[in-house]
């Protein structure tokens, strides 16, 4: 679709939404690999400076509240960990529908907090301490207000019967055409923690994926602090955060992996 110029037949290019912007990496290499497609990349923060493009328009604003865009405008709406990008999620995928154009496609990117170990995979075993970690930021996101039940129930929310497209109203003698998205697929993509990969790609994914965890539990050490000092006292919530960052550095013997979350879904021409 991207290099065919859009949905429309003999389109001169497609129009791409990208949410979140983050690194800028993904709206960066699309721009490369499709060379007729125009990008609008936004974001809520900064979080790096951007090198100008030709074709990638970086935006900064409050998102989640409503896109700027008028309807009809995008043929792709990319979206990338969502879910805690804002407290209202459904109000995402409205805006989302809204602004496609009708056969335009929506590809949502999650990472939910889960964890597993060996093959076949098995949940992460609840002893150790990243898995508390895990469930600890699970519940702390949940209690910020993100709708993490998300994660579970993507499919049947971007399905037109979902309440959230309000197509169900049996006293309304005008409910205009049905709104949601047909086409839905969904599937998930093993990510490696460690080295522990035969695989030379898998290991170097997962070892970065290792300084991403790393990276994110430092970043977020003020919050987490306060968190498990909420069920621990000054010095075990430091000796818990030591014993997670050790355990990250040698997670290989248990085989762990994260699962990338992928959904694709066209909205009703």
């Amino acid at each position: 679709m991207l290099r065919n110029g859009g949905v429309a037949r003999g389109g001169t290019g497609a129009r791409v939404l990208d949410a979140v912007t983050n690194s800028g990496t993904w709206v960066n290499e699309m721009a490369e690999t499709y060379s007729t497609a125009i990008f609008t990349s936004v974001d809520i923060k900064p979080l790096v400076a951007h090198a100008p493009h030709p074709r990638i328009d970086f935006q900064v604003y409050n998102f989640p509240v409503g896109i700027l865009d008028p309807d009809n405008t995008f043929d792709l709406g990319h979206v990338r960990q969502g879910v805690l990008a804002t407290k209202d999620f459904n109000l995402l995928l409205r805006e989302l529908h809204r602004v496609l154009k009708p056969g335009g496609y929506i590809m949502i990117t999650e990472l939910p907090f889960d964890a597993y170990e060996g093959d076949p995979p098995i949940p992460l075993r609840p002893s150790l301490y990243l898995s508390q970690a895990i469930q600890m930021g699970y519940e702390t996101c949940k209690a910020e207000g993100a709708d993490v039940a998300a994660w579970q129930d993507m499919s049947a929310r971007l399905d037109p019967s979902h309440s959230l497209w309000e197509n169900q109203h049996p006293d309304s003698q005008d409910i205009g055409p049905p709104r949601g998205f047909h086409g839905i697929i969904s599937y998930e993509q093993p990510i490696p923690v460690g080295t522990w990969h035969p695989d030379e790609g898998q290991k170097l994914l997962g070892n970065l994926f290792r300084s991403y965890a790393l990276n994110t539990l430092c970043s977020a050490l003020p919050v987490a602090t306060q968190r498990i000092e909420e069920v621990l006292n000054d010095g075990q919530s430091r000796e818990f955060i030591e014993k997670i960052i050790h355990e990250l550095n040698d997670l290989d013997m248990y085989r762990a992996t994260y699962r990338c979350h992928t959904w694709l879904a066209r909205k009703i021409n």
